[in-house]
């Protein structure tokens, strides 16, 4: 066969893969534009749905199981630990001391739960996000250079051990500063997850002891509560584990009549075609640990169904010193 037919069935061929990416991409791009529209219709709050919910949700005991308490935990006891279900970590008295005695969650009209997609730059949403009774962050986002679209308040904030590797290096040596100097910007509690293995344990409990230091109150996940949540959602369709974003939002549908989500868009594009990062504040790639996908059709029923509303407009009046801030003192009644 002649040079030239082989280029010619290259050229036709590669012709051919080309014209099919780009009607994948159009289809893609047509199918968010439509996702897009319609989370961008009038929401109304449905008190039926959410309470049906809720009791669907109840068997999982949040009010009083979310974080590990001495009344579910005892000296001596073996925790699991979420993602080494053959490792046990021994409640010792150091770690025991530190545990509320009790958890009680309070009541709020209002909450927002900011996620950390990069549909929030530009948004000019911190105002909106402020505005809520009670703020969750996930994963100990920035907040200083971000204030005017993700807001600055925070009465709960999530802190992965991952974060602890990745930005701050394990807590060694002057990573110790980096992070304390981070710490000022939050308020409120901070939430710290027992996923991992043993060996990480020691850096997840210095974190603790800086945070208390720092004047922040620290609540440990309960994983039995946890693995209750990923059993109940993985039976409905999502494999992986779930993102800290999605499980706090089954938490604040228990603890708020009215749950605004914000940062929350797993795609690389919008609906119009333009680019969006995985983090609002940094380039990093998304992780292919969660089911992003499903836990997002899940979260678009919730919207459709009147639990929870997916925020991805861009907000009006939302200046970073807004008198409008809620001031409302945040709290969780632990004792």
């Amino acid at each position: 066969m002649a040079d030239h037919e082989l280029m010619t069935m290259w050229t036709t061929k590669s012709d051919r893969e080309s014209r099919s990416i780009e009607t994948d991409r159009q289809l893609v791009l047509s199918r968010l534009q439509e996702l897009t529209e319609k989370l961008l219709l009038p929401w109304r709050r449905n008190i039926t749905n959410i309470n049906r919910t809720r009791r669907a949700l109840s068997v999982l005991r949040t009010k009083t199981e979310f974080v590990l308490t001495k009344e579910n935990a005892d000296i001596g006891s073996q925790v699991n630990l979420t993602l080494r279900k053959m490792e046990k970590l021994k409640m010792n008295r150091n770690m025991y001391k530190h545990l509320p005695k009790t958890l009680e969650l309070s009541h709020y009209n209002t909450c927002s739960v900011v996620g950390n997609s990069g549909i929030l730059l530009g948004s000019g949403c911190g105002n909106a996000i402020d505005h809520a009774q009670f703020v969750f962050r996930c994963n100990l986002a920035p907040i200083t250079p971000y204030i005017k679209d993700a807001g600055r308040k925070s009465s709960l904030t999530t802190l992965n051990k991952s974060i602890l590797d990745k930005r701050y290096g394990g807590l060694h040596r002057y990573n110790l500063t980096r992070f304390g100097r981070a710490l000022k910007d939050y308020s409120g509690y901070i939430w710290i997850p027992l996923h991992s293995n043993l060996d990480r344990i020691p850096v997840t409990l210095t974190a603790a002891y800086l945070l208390r230091i720092g004047g922040l109150q620290v609540l440990l996940m309960n994983p039995d509560h946890y693995l209750g949540m990923q059993n109940y959602w993985t039976s409905r369709g999502i494999t992986g584990y779930l993102t800290t974003g999605f499980y706090m939002t089954m938490v604040a549908i228990e603890m708020c009549d009215t749950v605004d989500l914000y940062g929350f868009w797993p795609f690389n594009t919008t609906g119009t075609g333009n680019n969006v990062n995985y983090h609002y504040y940094d380039d990093l790639v998304g992780t292919k640990a969660h089911n992003f996908s499903a836990e997002f059709s899940i979260l678009n029923k919730l919207h459709h169904d009147g639990i929870i509303r997916i925020n991805i407009r861009k907000c009006q009046n939302s200046a970073a010193n807004s008198n409008n801030v809620s001031t409302e003192k945040s709290t969780i009644k632990v004792k």
